[in-house]
């Protein structure tokens, strides 16, 4: 099955601009699971999902969404992470826009582990529930609540849009570090403007790498996930702030988390696949011009 049901011609791995990740892994979940079946919600839920944009009015895949799975996982936690990242690396190195799929999110760390063998000016911006900022979180300190600090410690230009919850260790870096941050509470009183400005002021790297964490969202668009906090960003909100990413920067690669997936179809699965649509679009766009 292709992603979006698209034509065969169009999802050929040999031309396509894009390539989409799937990593059904789950290793460290602390509080609901399933999100190792996510990337299969997503893939099949994407068959449903329009082909046109009718913000954009144009139709994403006409410039190529090839797909593939990593899958082959062990009981070794850092060992599948370094796997991530070399499969992560060898699609990335050929020059397609790479849209990873989880999984939960020490996925990331992976594949941050791989771009770093190839990138060093990156900046990375995590839209997120949670700061994911600890040392060390049972069982490792590449578990799913760390995943921040080990971002932070390869590409030190991050920031964090959507934060509603962390702990108090979280709190003590952020301070102590002046880590870039727009909380939740913050961006629901700030102008897409105020945003964009915040943005330029922090973001120093003209490539940019995205990891979001289906959380970010307000329930009503997303409720099947690991951690759900009330208070999430709304939808059009979110597109607003990616557009603007896609326009200004370069993106690179994104990757997409923590979404739990179901037998049945749900509105969650579909969501996220049409986010997913609307970055390959927004990715797209200066093909267009």
């Amino acid at each position: 099955m292709h992603f979006f049901n698209i034509n065969k011609k169009y999802a050929q791995y040999k031309g396509s601009k894009a390539c989409i990740i799937s990593i059904p892994y789950e290793h460290t979940v602390s509080f609901m699971a399933g999100c190792d079946l996510g990337p299969s919600a997503v893939l099949h839920a994407s068959a449903n999902v329009e082909l046109y944009d009718e913000e954009l009015q144009f139709k994403p895949h006409i410039y190529g969404i090839s797909h593939v799975d990593v899958a082959d996982f062990s009981e070794d936690h850092d060992a599948n992470l370094k796997y991530i990242g070399k499969e992560f690396l060898k699609h990335y190195k050929s020059g397609k826009f790479i849209v990873s799929v989880g999984g939960e999110h020490s996925i990331t760390i992976g594949l941050l582990e791989g771009l770093k063998q190839v990138e060093e000016d990156v900046s990375i911006i995590q839209f997120d529930a949670h700061a994911d900022l600890r040392s060390f979180y049972p069982p490792s300190k590449k578990s799913h609540a760390c995943v921040m600090r080990r971002a932070s410690e390869m590409f030190p230009n991050t920031l964090a849009l959507g934060i509603r919850s962390m702990g108090e260790d979280a709190a003590s870096y952020i301070k102590k570090n002046d880590y870039p941050i727009l909380y939740a509470k913050d961006l629901f009183e700030m102008s897409d403007k105020e945003v964009q400005e915040y943005l330029s002021k922090v973001i120093r790297n003209k490539k940019v790498y995205i990891t979001f964490d289906v959380d970010v969202f307000d329930a009503s668009v997303v409720s099947l996930t690991g951690t759900p906090e009330p208070g999430g960003l709304g939808w059009y909100q979110t597109l607003r702030i990616l557009k603007h990413i896609f326009k200004k920067y370069d993106v690179i690669a994104v990757d997409v988390v923590e979404l739990i997936g179901r037998e049945s179809p749900t509105k969650c699965a579909f969501n996220t696949a049409l986010l997913i649509r609307k970055m390959l679009g927004y990715k797209f766009l200066s093909f267009q011009n």
